[in-house]
């Protein structure tokens, strides 16, 4: 008994191990023209959700072109320090940082030429509304609610 029981554990270690390499394997490079198609598939959520016009969308189609530019771009340079970092565990983690904080940096950019000149009440619709855009891929989730 005793035996079948650790078998059963190594046996859900190992899925669960090999369940993560699948993870990480699955996890691919957005193209630049992935993230500009997924950008209008963004604009046109937030364009619904907020019932956006004139000047509101124009900077809105702006804002997530320049940023959809700016993730291509990262990613590219990013994984260049990666290829060249490979082996080196502390050089891997410390792009991993510089890509989190590039990406937070572009996102405080991008909402900030989106929602030039809205009110707080359009200013929180905005906020609810974008959280359902993932950062890097600008696909859209569902929110649970």
């Amino acid at each position: 008994m005793k035996k079948l029981i650790l078998s059963f554990i190594a046996l859900m270690f190992f899925s669960f191990s090999f369940a993560q390499v699948d993870a990480k394997a699955n996890m691919k490079k957005f193209s630049k023209k992935e993230l500009t198609k997924n950008s209008m598939l963004a604009v046109d959520f937030l364009k619904k959700e907020l019932k956006l016009r004139g000047s509101k969308l124009t900077a809105v189609q702006n804002a997530f072109k320049k940023y959809a530019e700016n993730i291509a771009t990262m990613e590219e340079k990013i994984s260049l320090k990666d290829k060249s970092a490979a082996g080196n565990s502390e050089a891997l983690v410390a792009n991993k940082k510089a890509k989190f904080k590039m990406m937070n940096n572009f996102l405080k950019l991008r909402d900030q030429e989106a929602t030039k000149g809205y009110s707080t009440r359009d200013l929180e619709k905005y906020r609810k509304s974008s959280r359902s855009i993932h950062p890097f891929t600008l696909k859209i989730k569902e929110l649970k609610k």
